[in-house]
């Protein structure tokens, strides 16, 4: 894992893409899938308000639903530290910023480095490995979430279309 002491390495700063792809081999490694797993039947309602894909990403992400997608981060709801779900010699945590997003932490005991993971982040690593710093990750991402949450908005409909229309032709 990389090493940046005193350092966040999460989505939009320096390192993201590389940390979610030497996360997503951890994980394969480790035989860490099981603990991403997703319930059959998620209860989720989406605002109807929401039609594009920048507002549905900004709702999930300002909602603390890692443990409604993958209910082995339920003992993070509570915001205290605990063995983290990654690796071993971190805790890990939940947070929300001043902004009001949502993001799993997993800090080193050793080093002190702190990774920053969105509920998009960890989609990426869990189940959408093979997208990791391509241009179709952060699409694929949400339509993997979308589906899974069984929703529907303009935009994702749209997209759904387009690929139906497409296997026709």
């Amino acid at each position: 894992m990389e090493k940046r002491k005193g350092k966040f390495i999460e989505a939009g700063y320096e390192g993201a893409e590389y940390k979610n792809k030497v996360f997503h081999a951890h994980i394969l490694e480790q035989n860490l899938l099981p603990l991403f797993r997703t319930p059959d039947n998620i209860h989720y309602q989406l605002p109807q308000s929401i039609k594009t894909d920048i507002q549905f990403t900004n709702q999930i992400s300002k909602q603390n639903l890692f443990s409604t997608i993958f209910p082995e981060f339920n003992r993070f709801d509570e915001g205290n530290w605990q063995p983290c779900i990654l690796t071993k010699n971190n805790v890990g945590w939940i947070t929300k910023d001043k902004d009001g997003y949502y993001r799993y932490r997993s800090k080193s005991s050793i080093t002190g480095v702190i990774y920053g993971f969105s509920l998009l982040d960890l989609i990426e690593i869990s189940h959408i490995g093979e997208y990791i710093g391509t241009k179709l990750t952060y699409q694929t991402d949400r339509k993997w979430l979308a589906t899974i949450l069984n929703l529907s908005y303009r935009d994702f409909n749209f997209v759904k279309q387009q690929k139906v229309k497409y296997q026709r032709n």
